[in-house]
């Protein structure tokens, strides 16, 4: 098992639709530097995506991650 897979959800601030970057590369990139550990990240992220949206998607995504232990959920 490794516990240091992460899977993030969130809206386009998220996904990096307006940055050089998306936060969840931003994050791994900082867990990695200040950790023992090597993280990695999945971004399940969209363009465009209400917390009604995401809640009803997560409940679909959900049962089908395996081996993931972390979840970050960034929605505004």
């Amino acid at each position: 098992m490794n516990y240091q897979k992460l899977v993030c959800w969130g809206d386009s601030q998220t996904f990096g639709a307006r940055t050089y970057g998306c936060y969840p590369m931003h994050l791994v990139r900082i867990l990695n530097e200040e950790t023992r550990y090597t993280w990695i990240t999945n971004n399940l992220s969209e363009n465009g995506l209400t917390a009604r949206d995401l809640w009803f998607r997560i409940a679909r995504e959900v049962p089908n991650l395996a081996d993931f232990y972390s979840a970050c959920l960034l929605i505004g």
